[in-house]
């Protein structure tokens, strides 16, 4: 959007939530070494998608076992005891991972910035006033 739309997209204000990595070793070494491999940054999907993979071979490591039988009934225990490259790979009962905190992105004229954060835990917004004044936003909602 930002090449195509010739600066429309910053006029437009739409906001849009992208879940937040836990800044730890873990996510700095994966974002490192992905990018040595693809020469762009990992994302938060890159993240969960190694996660998955890693919590799945511990799993199939403490069943002892490949067989989906002995590996199944350990979901979602294994990964909630997992501090992944993504952050707490916490599982609820249906096995989605329970809500985290979201930044809440827009485009500026140049790029795209983190105007706040969504907290999925504590269900609450925080919004950055300065980095909304600075493009010519307000918050929005209601006053």
């Amino acid at each position: 959007m930002i090449d195509d739309a010739e600066g429309l997209q910053n006029a437009v204000g739409d906001f849009s939530s992208l879940m937040t990595p836990a800044k730890s070793w873990k996510w700095i070494s994966l974002d490192e070494r992905y990018y040595d491999l693809v020469a762009q940054p990992a994302s938060f999907y890159t993240a969960t998608d190694y996660d998955a993979v890693y919590a799945l071979a511990l799993s199939v490591i403490e069943a002892g076992s490949v067989d989906a039988n002995d590996v199944a009934p350990l979901w979602p225990t294994v990964p909630r005891n997992y501090f992944g490259t993504s952050g707490w790979v916490d599982l609820d009962e249906n096995g989605d991972r329970k809500p985290g905190i979201f930044d809440i992105w827009g485009f500026t004229e140049d790029g795209f910035t983190s105007y706040g954060q969504y907290n999925g835990i504590e269900i609450s917004v925080s919004w950055d006033d300065a980095a909304l004044a600075a493009n010519g936003f307000s918050r929005p909602g209601p006053p």
